[in-house]
């Protein structure tokens, strides 16, 4: 038998250790440490103490060689701590809370709704099935959610957070995050850093925070909102709402009927396939509908239009904007073509002189058509304009 209490002449603490580690028994043995206890030592310690509160069953194993804790619990509800060095806790079933302490920790939450804390270290954490909430702590975390519904906050470091299956609550925190929301009705948030962030099926909300971050919204109807910093955002398939923020910013609806907002800044709004609605804010953006009906406005800002394939609908809104024809591109409309404003048709891929733009041009009651050479474009209300060749770019 090794166990004994090394400070026998003083069995209450005295206040000043209180929040120290203190030892209250010793296991020691005439060949050296042990690593784990053995039979007549738990009957020993049942002996003293009388049986355990509600923990017969949880196994500590210490590896001398490695320097790692593996601590297995009983399956009931309990809190499991790790030790100062490197610490793999599984809690089996149960609600349960799992605390990493200071190295680089594996903590298993398995089934039951767990609470696990990395805290400082590179940490993995693992919920398994269950609604969890996964905090990974200062350092490079590896987070994995599972079943459930779960809450991860990656807070310091370069972390790697993944939802897996459930409607999941995904924030980064500090540091450039990777969030994948999995399947489910995830919101993720960025916070600081250069996040990138996936969203999985179904509808998913992101919101990128400070920092220049890239999203992919997924198969499903999402929301991407870069926010502060100079964003990309992809809103892959479904019927997307893309929202730029205050920078320069790209954004791209993917397929199907996309709503795409530049804000601020210098954006570049692309609808790609479906009948995209554009609106580029402030600043010279520029706004490419490519395939479908699209609807586009510059907003304020010197901003280029380009309507694609389709029957396009064009505002430039206020500055001196350009509108992009092709020859086979679409019977595209733009609602407010204005010379005085500075306006100018883009006639460079039909490889023509001014002079030759110039007499394409027809008037139609208070319109103006301009025939591409395969499609008929509408200036509305362009009669009254007056035009030279300055108002082509060729």
């Amino acid at each position: 038998m090794g166990l004994k209490h090394p400070f026998d002449d003083s069995p209450v603490l005295a206040e000043s250790l209180d929040n120290t580690d203190y030892t209250l028994m010793s296991y020691t043995t005439v060949s050296g440490p042990k690593s784990t206890f053995q039979v007549l030592d738990v009957a020993a310690l049942r002996a003293l103490y009388g049986p355990a509160a509600g923990l017969d069953g949880v196994s500590a194993v210490w590896n001398a060689a490695a320097q790692t804790m593996a601590i297995t619990g009983t399956g009931r509800n309990e809190t499991l701590i790790g030790v100062n060095d490197s610490s793999t806790i599984r809690a089996g079933g149960g609600a349960d809370n799992l605390i990493g302490r200071d190295d680089g920790d594996r903590l298993f939450g398995e089934a039951g709704n767990d609470r696990a804390l990395g805290l400082r270290g590179a940490d993995t954490l693992d919920g398994g099935d269950g609604d969890d909430a996964l905090f990974g702590g200062a350092d490079r975390d590896v987070m994995r959610g599972g079943r459930g519904e779960d809450r991860m906050f990656g807070e310091g470091g370069d972390d790697h957070l993944d939802g897996n299956v459930g409607d999941d609550l995904i924030h980064g925190g500090t540091g450039g995050d990777t969030l994948i929301g999995g399947y489910g009705l995830d919101t993720l948030g960025g916070a600081e850093g250069a996040d990138r962030m996936l969203g999985g099926p179904q509808n998913d909300v992101m919101r990128g925070g400070s920092g220049n971050d890239t999203m992919y919204g997924g198969p499903d109807d999402d929301h991407l909102a870069g926010e502060a910093g100079a964003n990309q955002l992809f809103g892959d398939w479904g019927a997307d709402t893309l929202l730029g923020g205050s920078i320069n910013d790209t954004l791209n609806g993917g397929s199907d009927n996309d709503w795409l907002l530049g804000g601020g800044g210098n954006d570049i709004l692309v609808g790609g396939l479906g009948n995209d609605a554009m609106l580029g804010g402030s600043g010279a953006d520029s706004l490419v509908g490519n395939a479908g009906d699209d609807r586009m406005a510059g907003g304020t800002g010197n901003d280029t239009l380009i309507g694609g394939y389709g029957d396009d609908t064009l505002t430039g809104d206020a500055g001196a904007d350009v509108f992009k024809v092709f020859r086979t591109a679409g019977a595209d409309i733009v609602r407010d073509f204005s010379t005085g404003e500075g306006d100018r048709l883009d006639v460079t891929a039909l490889n023509i002189t001014a002079g030759e733009a110039l007499a394409r041009l027809s008037a139609a009651g208070v319109d103006m058509i301009f025939d591409t050479g395969g499609e008929l474009v509408r200036l509305l209300g362009a009669a009254s304009e007056s035009f030279t060749g300055g108002d082509f770019i060729v």
